[in-house]
Order: C-alpha cells, then sequence, then structure tokens
C-alpha cells in the first residue's frame, strides 16, 4: 500500500474510533408523514411583536 493509501486508511480507523466512542449509530429513516389535503390546513404561520 502507498503512503497516501495509508494515510487513508488511518483516517477511516479514526473516524471509526471516534464514531464508535461516542456511540454515534446509523440514520433511520422515519416513516413518512400521512399526506394532508388543503382543507386540513387552517394556519400557515402566526407571528407576535412585543414591544417593551
Amino acid at each position: 500500500m502507498d503512503q497516501e493509501g495509508s494515510e487513508s486508511q488511518e483516517i477511516s480507523v479514526e473516524l471509526l474510533e471516534k464514531g464508535q466512542e461516542l456511540g454515534l449509530q446509523p440514520f433511520v429513516q422515519p416513516e413518512p408523514l400521512p399526506v394532508i389535503d388543503e382543507e386540513e390546513i387552517h394556519l400557515i404561520c402566526w407571528m407576535a411583536i412585543d414591544v417593551k
């Protein structure tokens, strides 16, 4: 293995070890939300401004 390949492998091992140290888990995509109809949308945005 050449020097560049060796460095890449070392970096990969370090990343793996750090992920294990932090207890990182692979991403699991959640179930998608059900489709909503336009009639179900009653409020899109609301904002209040308080002047003190």
